[in-house]
Order: C-alpha cells, then sequence, then structure tokens
C-alpha cells in the first residue's frame, strides 16, 4: 500500500475501485477518495468509513460502465480467481473500467507463497498449491500496462500492472 500511495495521487474525490479487497487494506491510508470495495465474500461492514462503500460482485463481470472509476486497485486477487481464461476476464474488466489500474500479484516463483505463508508449497504438486503468476503471464494479461516488480532482497516478490 505504501508503494502505492506513493505512485497514485487521491484526492477526496477520487473514485476508486478496490476489486476484491477488504476494508482493513485501507485503514491506515489518509486519503481515500470514493472508495468501492467489491468482494465475492462478507466483509465485516462495520470498518467502512463514510467515503467507502461495498458491493458483492465478482471481478469477471463488474457491474459498473466503462471507465466508471479514476482507479481500479486489485491486490493478490487475479491469481486465485481460477483459469487462465477467468484471470483474463478479471483482467480485461479492470481495464475497462478503470481509467488507471494498480493490480498486484505475488510472483511465481518467490520463495515463500504469501496467502499461506508458506515455504516452496507452490514449487510442490498443483493440487497443492494456488497457481501463481509468472512474469511473462502478466505481460499477456495486461499487455498495454507497465509491469513493475516488487523486490524483497534482490528476489521479485510480486508483480504489479500499472496504466496510466
Amino acid at each position: 500500500m505504501d508503494q502505492y500511495f506513493r505512485r497514485v495521487d487521491i484526492s477526496d474525490d477520487t473514485r476508486i475501485l478496490d476489486a476484491g479487497g477488504y476494508p482493513s487494506s485501507w485503514k491506515d491510508a489518509h486519503v481515500i477518495g470514493k472508495l468501492t470495495i467489491l468482494n465475492q465474500q462478507p466483509i465485516d461492514v462495520s470498518m467502512l468509513h463514510e467515503s467507502m462503500s461495498y458491493i458483492v460482485g465478482d471481478g469477471t463481470t463488474l457491474p459498473f460502465e466503462d471507465n466508471s472509476f479514476d482507479i481500479v486497485f486489485s491486490n493478490s486477487t487475479i491469481e486465485p480467481v481460477g483459469t487462465c481464461q477467468t484471470q483474463r476476464k478479471f483482467a480485461c474488466e479492470t481495464q475497462r473500467v478503470g481509467n488507471q489500474i494498480w493490480v498486484q500479484t505475488p510472483a511465481c516463483d518467490f520463495l515463500v507463497e504469501p496467502h499461506l505463508l508458506t515455504p516452496f508449497i507452490h514449487f510442490l504438486p498443483t493440487e497443492w498449491q494456488r497457481r501463481l503468476l509468472s512474469y511473462k503471464e502478466i505481460q499477456i494479461l495486461f499487455p498495454d500496462c507497465a509491469i513493475l516488480r516488487k523486490r524483497w532482497w534482490g528476489m521479485t516478490k510480486s508483480y504489479i500492472a500499472v496504466f496510466r
């Protein structure tokens, strides 16, 4: 989140969609604009601030018009949405509804699987792991975006697709 806020100008009027997020992700944000959180899972609505709204929905079929948001933000959501086809739909939808996007996903070759906080699990048989994405896959999913690498001790920890 710190890296995100350093790169993006957000005012009180900025329309933000957090696709797959939770209110707790935004608790330390100083300015969150007009934030809509979309998630398929129930969330703790008591954590919503007055400038936040919550909608139950699917990131592969966003219920919004084209360019409805100034920014679409997504943190570690694209990898568990399912097949390559559903990941492509998620990527297309984020780009359709947002003027800018910031879509982060863990790197497939990082030593620790970030969802389970387990080292090396993503090198085990497929049925034991969540499928993480490679740099090339992110480039294919987001061809019009810059792909940033978030590093930790010289290793790529995650990729971030950024479109401005």
